[in-house]
């Protein structure tokens, strides 16, 4: 005769509900750096720090709502089928936000790397950086309807002068100098720690209306007399 085992109690880590919540955590957090990483235009950290948390309830949330969580609940019901161990089943639920929190955080790497901002500029400009030109700083916006970008740039004048035909930018007019009012302080904020900078050289590009390839914004090109320390403002 034979005696049926009690089931043991199931620990707080192993319910459905603590690992579906753990899933969404993960791929809030992924969301919140992420953001909190690219976002270098802003104001101030704790500007930085309210953007990470908006894009982590919101772009965390749809990942785990049509991401992580649909794969997580199919992979559940595998395991259980399997009849995996309970243990096991937590465990490897939480794979699906595992790979898209790597993913996401990959990608921002990548993206923030020399090599990635130089990427970034020819999408955002239409023309690589000259192969010489040192790549001191860049700084983004927060994406979506904000894709303004910061780059500055050290290099010789030929380099520049290189770089003004290869966009076809032209001398700034007055009144157009006003919507690179923040670009110019940021730059000159930044390369006035090492020497003071004054912005004598101002060029502008914009798309043409009809435009269907990017880029679809407007950029200014920034620099001193002697064109070996520059800056380029793209609003997109």
């Amino acid at each position: 005769m034979t005696t049926n085992q009690p089931n043991p109690p199931i620990r707080w880590f192993e319910r459905i509900w603590v690992g579906f919540f753990c899933s969404f955590l993960v791929c809030a957090s992924a969301a919140g750096i992420s953001m909190f990483l690219r976002f270098t235009l802003a104001d101030s950290y704790a500007q930085r720090i309210e953007a990470g948390i908006f894009s982590a309830f919101v772009f965390g949330g749809l990942a785990f709502v049509f991401f992580a969580g649909p794969i997580q609940a199919l992979l559940i019901l595998i395991l259980r089928l399997l009849k995996t161990p309970l243990r096991w089943r937590s465990l490897c639920s939480q794979i699906p936000a595992l790979i898209f929190f790597f993913y996401v955080l990959s990608s921002s790497m990548t993206a923030l790397s020399p090599s990635g901002e130089r990427k970034w500029f020819e999408q955002a400009v239409g023309v690589p950086l000259p192969s010489n030109a040192n790549l001191v700083l860049a700084q983004h916006g927060l994406g979506l309807q904000d894709r303004r970008g910061l780059w500055l740039l050290e290099g010789e004048p030929s380099d520049f002068d290189r770089l003004v035909i290869a966009r076809g930018w032209a001398l700034n007019d007055d009144e157009l100098i006003q919507m690179a009012d923040q670009g110019i302080r940021r730059a000159r904020e930044i390369f006035s720690k090492s020497a003071p900078w004054h912005p004598d050289l101002i060029y502008f590009w914009e798309a043409n209306k009809d435009a269907v390839k990017g880029p679809l914004g407007m950029s200014y090109l920034f620099a001193e007399k002697n064109r070996k320390r520059w800056a380029v403002w793209v609003m997109d």
